[in-house]
Order: structure tokens, then C-alpha cells, then sequence
């Protein structure tokens, strides 16, 4: 407890019992302390920057999982003559 008291931090237990009770995590930019009544905070540091993203269509994934099932369909027949 007190590295996270020096370092403006929170430590807290997220089971009580049989209920759980996560709180809500924020970006915080810049502050000196990083928790309050149920959230706590990630100091957000910019230390790597996003460029792009790739996005690959669903319809790939089907046909592809379409291709593998018909792969596996004509192995069957074959096997079974």
C-alpha cells in the first residue's frame, strides 16, 4: 500500500464474498492521483503511435472456412468408395 499511496495509485479488492466488482479504467493524461469512487486510472505516456490498421472483410474468413468443409466433404466421399 504505500508504493501505490506514493505513486497516487490504488490498490482494491475486486471480489468481495460472491460479488464482483470491477471498477471503471479511464485514460488519465496528466494528474497526480489515479483513482476515485469506482475507476481507476492508466496514465496514458504516448509512448508508441498507431499508423494504421488493417481490416480483412468477413467474407474471407467464410469462404475460407467454406473451402475447408469441402475440402473435408470430398475426403469423405473419396474415403468412403
Amino acid at each position: 500500500m504505500p508504493l501505490t499511496r506514493a505513486t497516487g495509485g490504488d490498490a482494491r479488492r475486486v471480489v468481495d464474498g460472491s460479488s464482483i466488482d470491477l471498477p471503471r479504467i479511464a485514460p488519465v493524461r496528466s494528474s497526480s492521483v489515479f483513482h476515485g469512487d469506482g475507476w481507476m486510472g492508466v496514465r496514458m505516456r504516448d509512448a508508441s503511435v498507431v499508423r494504421g490498421v488493417g481490416v480483412l472483410p468477413i467474407f474471407a474468413g467464410l469462404i475460407g472456412l467454406l473451402l475447408l468443409l469441402g475440402a473435408f466433404a470430398v475426403t469423405w466421399l473419396r474415403e468412403g468408395r
